[in-house]
């Protein structure tokens, strides 16, 4: 699926609790806002003004976003925060990718390569990957409350 009106609107749904992370969240989906703009544009220069900011801002974004999502998913204690350290790394490795490469692409080839990274790299991990950590963290408060489960208990140990 390409990059869209219509997938690049926020739905609250993506929150994961944290407002900082879901901060972030929206400044990416505002990201891929602007870049469907780029279609709106005619002149070849300003389409390259504007991938360029759009490169920029999404560069930022995985150097702050990532270190405060790893931070958060330490904090809880997600189980699968290696694997999910490495998905970021892949998305990093991908937009490096890209940006090396820019001089070697039509800037038809620039737009569509850089629409299908911010949809499949960044819209699709928030949607998918991303509420796996809510997804663990509201399961485990749900079971503490059923339970009447206490942080003061421990397993294994008698006293």
């Amino acid at each position: 699926m390409s990059l869209t009106n219509e997938n690049v609107e926020w739905n609250d749904d993506y929150c994961i609790g944290d407002i900082e992370i879901d901060r972030e969240y929206k400044k990416l989906f505002n990201i891929a806002k602007q870049a469907l703009a780029i279609e709106k544009l005619e002149e070849d220069a300003l389409i390259i003004k504007a991938i360029k900011k759009i490169i920029d801002e999404l560069s930022f974004y995985v150097s702050t976003h990532f270190v405060i999502e790893q931070k958060y998913m330490r904090t809880i204690q997600y189980p699968k925060v290696e694997q999910h350290t490495n998905l970021h790394k892949a998305i990093v490795s991908d937009l490096n990718k890209f940006i090396s490469n820019l001089n070697n692409l039509s800037l038809e080839e620039v737009k569509t390569q850089l629409f299908t990274i911010i949809k499949s790299n960044f819209i699709d991990h928030i949607i998918n990957e991303d509420k796996k950590i809510v997804k663990w963290e509201t399961s485990l408060d749900s079971a503490e409350k059923t339970f009447d489960w206490h942080s003061s208990f421990e397993l294994g140990e008698n006293k």
